[in-house]
């Protein structure tokens, strides 16, 4: 019955030659509810249940709105918005398979470069790692840190490439991820954000263990150690 009712409303915009007005003016209603939803779970977890029951009820009409985002929103940029407002409860819902192939079609839309392309590549990269699609993750995430190059966004380079080093650890190459995490140590280092230091030196520890470098491993853990206890003072 209501989907009789969406298509016969739909029929009459048409008719009158507002549909497409119509349709902008709900996909912008949504996007900045998901917008204030995804900020809400960013800045009161404790509020988390709560907000993501509220997505569930409303979640029909989010992905309508990203639909047509993803078909036929003159601002490209739309479907990565509600893609990187919506990954959390994407995540937080293990609805990967949604997600992923959403993610996949508003960056197929959206080609130019940019930060927020960058930023769904990098999610897109997750989830199909998390699905069992090394490959395509490998991709996603390769083409997100080179936008992060091109860029000059090192704070993000620097994630992608902890990120890296940790999906050659998955695929069990301790070398390459190894590798990685120490570039990403190299930028962090740069950037003086020691909290960031000390967090991919223990990535880094647990790589040099597997690959039976334990001293290396003992000065990395040591190291990343010294720094939490600083930071701690």
């Amino acid at each position: 019955m209501l989907e009789t009712l969406r298509e016969y409303g739909l029929e009459r915009l048409q008719e009158w030659g507002i549909l497409l007005a119509a349709q902008n003016q709900f996909a912008h209603y949504y996007l900045q509810q998901a917008e204030m939803l995804a900020q809400r779970l960013h800045e009161e977890p404790d509020q988390q249940l709560s907000m993501l029951v509220e997505i569930d009820r409303e979640l029909p009409n989010f992905q309508a709105a990203l639909r047509w985002a993803t078909i036929a929103a003159a601002d490209e940029t739309i479907g990565l918005r509600f893609c990187l407002a919506l990954y959390v409860y994407w995540e937080t819902r293990g609805h990967y398979s949604d997600g992923g192939r959403l993610m996949a079609e508003a960056l197929d839309r959206a080609t130019n470069p940019s930060v927020l392309r960058a930023k769904v590549l990098a999610n897109a990269s997750l989830v199909f790692r998390s699905t069992g699609y090394p490959d395509k993750a490998l991709n996603l995430l390769e083409e997100a840190i080179a936008l992060w190059e091109q860029l000059g966004d090192e704070t993000s380079l620097a994630s992608g490439v902890h990120h890296l080093g940790q999906h050659y650890g998955m695929q069990l190459d301790c070398a390459a991820a190894a590798a990685q995490f120490r570039r990403s140590l190299e930028i962090y280092r740069r950037l003086g954000q020691p909290s960031a230091v000390a967090r991919v030196l223990g990535s880094l520890a647990q790589a040099q263990l597997r690959q039976g470098a334990y001293d290396e491993a003992e000065m990395s853990y040591g190291e990343a150690l010294e720094i939490r206890q600083q930071l701690r003072e």
